[in-house]
């Protein structure tokens, strides 16, 4: 049997704030070796390209940061300034229509360092935009000196798969290949019954 000290940590929390519960968000981690940086960098060195449409800019803060905001799982109460902080100081990529000028994907990265919110919007899915922005974001990080990696939640099934089929793309992994289980945890009040 395996032992998780976030198993304990639950139960502490439990006993400490019974109004208290804490949501799960279960992640494998994903990095870039400097070998596959190189390769990112090589095959990419005429740009990043794009479906006719669209095209990358820079984040309007004012504009964009409610739009981003509004479609990430994880906001909270007070989210905004740290997303307009994070679209000022930190790296990150976006796309917009050519048509309507509007955001409709992008990522960020946290103020820890690691790639967040990959996110585009469901009719402009699956042609490639998702993974321009990525592409698009690992060279910023590399050309700054920033070693690329992200998490991915273990419910998100399709983003797991591409990440694993990725040429660009290590899981990190115990000393046994066994994926690493990297845990966040969300405090959110009970709700009474």
């Amino acid at each position: 049997m395996k032992f998780f000290i976030s198993d304990t940590y639950k139960e502490w929390y439990g006993t400490r704030f019974p109004a208290m519960g804490l949501e799960h968000f279960p992640c494998h981690y994903y990095y870039m070796t400097p070998v596959q940086q190189q390769m990112l960098i090589e095959n990419y060195k005429n740009g990043v390209p794009l479906p006719e449409g669209y095209y990358f800019d820079k984040a309007d803060v004012e504009k964009d940061a409610q739009v981003i905001l509004n479609t990430w799982r994880h906001a909270a109460s007070g989210d905004l300034e740290t997303t307009k902080a994070k679209l000022q100081r930190m790296p990150n990529s976006l796309v917009r229509e050519k048509q309507r000028n509007e955001a409709i994907s992008f990522e960020l990265v946290d103020l820890s360092g690691f790639m967040n919110h990959l996110f585009t919007l469901p009719e402009h899915r699956n042609k490639g935009i998702g993974s321009a922005v990525e592409t698009d974001l690992c060279i910023k990080l590399i050309k700054e000196g920033i070693v690329p990696y992200k998490d991915v939640e273990t419910f998100n099934k399709s983003v797991l798969a591409a990440s694993e089929k990725s040429k660009y793309w290590t899981r990190w992994n115990s000393a046994n290949d066994e994926p690493i289980l990297v845990n966040f945890y969300k405090h959110v009040f009970k709700t009474p019954n």
